[in-house]
Formats: structure tokens, sequence, C-alpha cells
């Protein structure tokens, strides 16, 4: 069932907006970012590794991979294996 008739919060508005996602009608993408962002606000996740993750991505991408291919991705888990290594 499609979101859209769900009143929207000033947040997701603001990101639907600015995304230029659909708004007020019915649409598969928009439902996935409402949900993305539900599960950003409300989810216990451990957010720690945020930062890891980020140098992960800058490193990939210095490396000369494109986002979203599976180099990418490869350099990204490899750099966090090694990241979270720690010597002996």
């Amino acid at each position: 069932m499609s979101m859209h008739n769900i009143p929207l919060t000033e947040l997701e508005r603001d990101g639907l907006e600015k995304h230029r996602l659909p708004i007020g009608s019915p649409s598969q993408l928009s439902d996935c970012f409402r949900h993305g962002i539900a599960f950003a606000l409300n989810s216990s996740a451990d957010w720690s590794q945020i930062g890891l993750i980020m140098e992960a991505a800058d490193f990939a991408r210095q490396q000369g991979f494109m986002v979203g291919t599976t180099n990418w991705a490869s350099a990204v888990s490899s750099y966090m294996i090694k990241s979270s290594q720690k010597p002996e």
C-alpha cells in the first residue's frame, strides 16, 4: 500500500523535495525514502561505525572506483576489514 495518503512530516517533505521525488501521488521510490527516514530516526542500529564507513567510501573514491559498482563495494569492504583489525 502506498504511503502517499499518509501526512508528511516536515523532514519527509523537505527530503522528498530536495531529491525531486513525487509528493502526493503513488510512488514506490517515495515510499522507500519515507521508510528509510523512519528507520534512521527509530532504529537502534549501531551508528558508531559511520565515521569508518565514510572513510572507506572516501578511500574508494580516491582509488578511482565509481560509486555503486562491485569494485567500489569491494574497496569499501576491504578498507573496513583492514581498519577494524587491531595490530598485534
